[in-house]
């Protein structure tokens, strides 16, 4: 496979995979959590701070974002204020002017 093909599979892969958790987490805000007794410790909740991961992200780094925060729902941790990163910018390295 070339690197070009590739790079289309690849891309286009991770925005079906992207997509379908974004469907996924609203299913389950829709469905489930209004009626769970448990409620997330932290702000914004758990399955918000997810779908915005993957709004925001690939599906590699949400998924990252997502389970390492799932990870801080439960009592060893105390509640708080985590919101979800911003995405970084890339600026473009242009040759300065003599």
């Amino acid at each position: 496979m070339s690197g070009t093909l590739r790079d289309t599979w690849y891309n286009v892969s991770g925005e079906h995979m992207r997509k379908l958790a974004i469907r996924l987490i609203t299913w389950y805000q829709r469905k489930i959590s209004p009626h769970s007794r448990h409620r997330c410790r932290h702000a914004p909740t758990c399955s918000a701070y997810a779908k915005t991961c993957y709004e925001r992200f690939n599906v590699f780094k949400a998924s990252f974002l997502t389970a390492k925060r799932i990870l801080t729902c439960n009592p060893l941790f105390k509640p708080k204020y985590d919101p979800v990163p911003e995405k970084k910018v890339k600026h473009s390295k242009k040759a300065k002017p003599d």
